[in-house]
């Protein structure tokens, strides 16, 4: 969903902001690992992937009003406390301005040497970096890290008609030998189904899922549930939100598959750790838990 979440609107720019300014402990990962980190934008997404040598975005958050967006008040500030000076590719799933509100501050204050989407926004926008549509079967290698976008296809029928983005959403596997990241956006269940005709269970299989728009019932299908089978899941949402996102039914569904559930609104941003070596094992983490403050669950 496009709209700002509800509540006090001083407590969340305090809130949304402090989230960026946080230092993390990020050590940098080495040859073969990565690390991936869901930030805590808001009612809205912005994950960071990073490889030992290159930095890549998946989607950057929303806008907070008129002069406002997480790309400046959240990424920007995230990104430059890494020491990170340039990004070597921005994913912008679809349209939805809860996904590409800090699209904008982001290609102003930063080099980006490409730019891939399933909407509009890059292609239209930028001429002075790479841009081009996400396709399945797109894939590429990133020190010893297996990218791959699983959605949408080229010929799509069953995209015909629909009048919203979600379903043609970027969909991206991130792969090494310790574990598998799914990166779905706002995919909801016309567009899960497409996905499990065309690639089967094994290529949506994964240790960590970001979920589908949020966590909405719309979206986390009992067959995509079964299809991942994830030791954990992740949900970007804001504070109060007014779309009730993560919903109860879709929390319980992973949660029945064996699914740790993690979300940013109660424990800010979270980290999902896959290292080189294939018998460590993933492992998570929050801001929240490693900073915990007074103020946290008010």
């Amino acid at each position: 969903g496009a709209l700002l979440p509800r509540g006090t609107p001083g407590r969340m720019a305090a809130l949304v902001a402090l989230a960026g300014l946080l230092a993390w402990p990020a050590p940098r990962p080495g040859a073969g690992a990565f690390v991936a980190r869901v930030l805590d934008v808001g009612q809205g997404l912005a994950v960071h992937v990073q490889t030992e040598k290159h930095e890549l975005m998946f989607d950057t958050g929303p806008p907070y009003g008129a002069h406002a967006d997480a790309g400046a008040r959240v990424v920007l500030p995230y990104l430059q406390a890494l020491g990170v000076v340039r990004l070597d590719g921005v994913v912008l799933s679809h349209d939805d301005s809860d996904h590409v509100g800090g699209a904008g501050s982001i290609a102003a204050a930063m080099e980006v040497d490409r730019w891939w989407s399933s909407g509009k926004w890059a292609l239209a926008a930028h001429t002075a970096a790479a841009a081009g549509p996400c396709l399945a079967g797109q894939r590429w290698r990133w020190d010893g890290v297996d990218f791959e976008f699983l959605h949408p296809a080229a010929e799509a029928p069953e995209l015909a008609g629909k009048r919203h983005d979600n379903d043609r959403s970027c969909v991206l596997r991130v792969a090494n030998a310790a574990g598998t990241l799914l990166l779905l956006g706002d995919v909801e269940t016309t567009g899960e189904e497409a996905m499990l005709l065309r690639h089967g269970g094994e290529k949506l299989a994964a240790d960590v899922v970001v979920s589908a728009h949020h966590g909405s019932r719309s979206s986390s299908s009992p067959a995509l549930v079964d299809a991942t089978l994830p030791q954990a899941v992740i949900h970007a949402v804001g504070h109060r939100n007014p779309f009730g996102h993560p919903h109860p039914e879709v929390w319980a569904r992973w949660a029945g598959a064996g699914a740790r559930n993690w979300r940013t609104d109660s424990q800010g941003a979270v980290e999902a750790w896959f290292p080189a070596d294939a018998d460590a094992g993933v492992s998570l983490t929050a801001q929240r838990l490693r900073a915990p403050r007074y103020w946290h669950g008010r």
